[in-house]
């Protein structure tokens, strides 16, 4: 059958096919991170500069395949940033993911993706198609996601980490022992505006709040969890878990419950409580809520913690993807991240280690 390509370029437009976009995204990818909401609250959030540049495929009316990018200069980019944790190209099968390589490769513009999670057949699938067919393509290590897999019995689980959870299960008890304790897990807010807002200004109050990196911190991340918290809310996927100590929000997860997988996507935790440890008693308590609930897992995302090491039992690996189309300008550009990039780097952090080793030797003379 005859396939199509089209480039999406306004949101109104985006909108209109978000019923084909849901049935795709819900066949060709695990995580709420492809669906039509998401995408949305990305672009009216973080857009600002770019210019939308969606590749779709499409085979008697039907979406088979697409890439939400947009247009930065000479390159198209993927619709993420920090706050995606992971970005998949979406394909009804093999075929409809080697029209989508031959539909990029001919726009002749180089491809930049983060969080590209690059264990999994469907996205080496597409990488290949891209090479087969005379693109180049790099990979640079991200990040690790861990995860906790939900399996046996949570007893099991928690013998597993008997070491290692001695602390946190003697600061859990003390607490529950001293103070009035109350949770919800894996809740689906009642008043979400309300506990929403307590939320983020919980965040707010700690180190990310100093460091600006917090929701609140950004007008334009503000903004992006806002509509994700409405609209997920709306299709019934929104979950909250909170810790109170004497009524006093100590600990909370903004996440999303999808396919049975826990997607933590913030958590904070009252700093001024560290001595409790609310943050990893509450994540104790979420996990143990995992299990009694038969979910398929609990995943972390973001980069590998020390804290989240406490509690994982996997991770997954995620890279940027940069793809270049043939072509000498574009060889150049290769050749620069390939060989030249790498070498300039690592020249710069030994100028950098020889002068704080000169400065060091000055200051103890």
């Amino acid at each position: 059958m005859l396939t199509t390509t089209e480039w999406i370029t306004d949101l109104g437009r985006f909108d209109e096919v978000a019923p084909a976009w849901e049935r795709l995204a819900a066949t060709a990818d695990p995580t709420p991170f492809a669906r039509h909401a998401w995408l949305s609250a990305w672009w009216s959030a973080f857009g600002a500069g770019g210019a939308l540049s969606i590749c779709a495929l499409w085979s008697g009316g039907e979406l088979v395949a697409a890439l939400p990018l947009h247009r930065r200069g000479a390159w198209l980019r993927a619709t993420a940033n920090d706050h995606t944790p992971a970005y998949r190209p979406l394909a009804r099968d093999s075929q409809a993911r080697e029209r989508l390589a031959g539909a990029l490769l001919a726009e002749r513009a180089p491809i930049e993706a983060r969080a590209v999670p690059v264990d999994e057949p469907e996205v080496r699938e597409l990488l290949g198609a891209v090479e087969e067919r005379g693109g180049r393509t790099i990979l640079e290590p991200e990040h690790l996601s861990p995860l906790t897999e939900v399996a046996g019995s949570f007893q099991e689980y928690c013998t597993e980490r008997k070491r290692a959870w001695r602390e946190l299960e003697r600061r859990g008890r003390k607490t529950a022992r001293e103070h009035e304790v109350e949770q919800a897990l894996i809740a689906q807010p009642r008043v979400l505006e309300r506990e929403l807002e307590e939320g983020l200004a919980l965040e707010a109050t700690g180190w990310k709040g100093r460091a600006g990196t917090a929701i609140l911190a950004s007008p334009d991340t503000a903004t992006f969890y806002r509509k994700i918290a409405h609209a997920f809310h709306a299709a019934g996927e929104l979950r909250l878990s909170s810790l109170r100590v004497d009524d006093r929000l100590v600990g909370f997860d903004l996440a999303l419950l999808h396919r049975d997988r826990y997607f933590l996507l913030k958590t904070a935790y009252d700093e001024n409580l560290r001595s409790l440890a609310p943050g990893l008693v509450l994540r104790r308590a979420v996990i143990e809520r995992c299990f009694e609930l038969e979910l398929e897992a609990h995943e972390f995302l973001g980069p590998d913690m020390e804290w989240k090491r406490l509690f994982s039992t996997g991770h997954r690996r995620h890279a940027v993807w940069r793809a270049y189309p043939s072509g000498a300008l574009h060889g150049v550009r290769y050749g620069y991240r390939r060989r030249a990039r790498p070498r300039l780097k690592a020249a710069y952090l030994e100028l950098e280690d020889a002068i704080g080793s000169r400065r060091r030797s000055r200051a103890a003379g």
